[in-house]
């Protein structure tokens, strides 16, 4: 993707064609510019956009363009991703900006804590840690002892086998569910 050359803003948007939970997206420019922000557009409200993240100089890097590589790790559910190019690095060639590549991650349907270990501070009767990660939604769950007003979980996420070729081990998290058998304060 390029914007006509010559132009001080662009607007790049990429149309997720339904309401979806993003996990992350990266972007690889072949002319990167000076200054850009990503916003998404809020699935509940489609005249909303919503500030992620601004990308550009520093003061140690005043009137440069932006690294080749960006990415953004932090979920969200949207509708639509805009890229606003805020300034154009000027080039030998004149006034440019354009994208490489770009990926979107989404959050896929994988129970990451299915069967995994787990700890609680404290529970009730039979009602253990081990609920919280079998995977029966109807049946057994946890439940905090009695009199609680507070507690923790903690589930290992243990380590994944390490590619020295590609990216560092570890999960990347597009959303969290919580299924209630009672809502807290009950």
């Amino acid at each position: 993707w390029m914007p006509q050359q010559g132009v001080e803003k662009a607007t790049l948007v990429w149309d997720l064609e339904g309401d979806l939970y993003v996990s992350g997206f990266e972007i690889t420019w072949r002319y990167p510019p000076i200054i850009f922000y990503a916003e998404y557009q809020n699935p509940n409200n489609l005249t909303e956009w919503i500030f992620i993240n601004q990308w550009g100089p520093d003061a140690r890097t005043a009137g440069k363009p932006v690294e080749l590589f960006q990415e953004w790790r932090w979920g969200f559910p949207a509708r639509r991703i805009r890229i606003q190019i805020a300034e154009i690095q000027v080039y030998d060639e004149g006034r440019l900006c354009a994208v490489r590549d770009t990926r979107v991650f989404f959050a896929g349907n994988v129970n990451l804590l299915l069967k995994r270990a787990v700890t609680v501070d404290t529970y009730y009767g039979e009602h253990s840690a081990e609920g919280i990660v079998d995977g029966n939604e109807r049946g057994s769950y946890w439940r905090a002892g009695a009199g609680q007003t507070q507690a923790i979980i903690e589930v290992e996420m243990d380590a994944m086998r390490y590619d020295v070729t590609g990216p560092p081990p570890g999960h990347d998290v597009g959303r969290v569910v919580v299924l209630w058998r009672y809502e807290p304060g009950d």
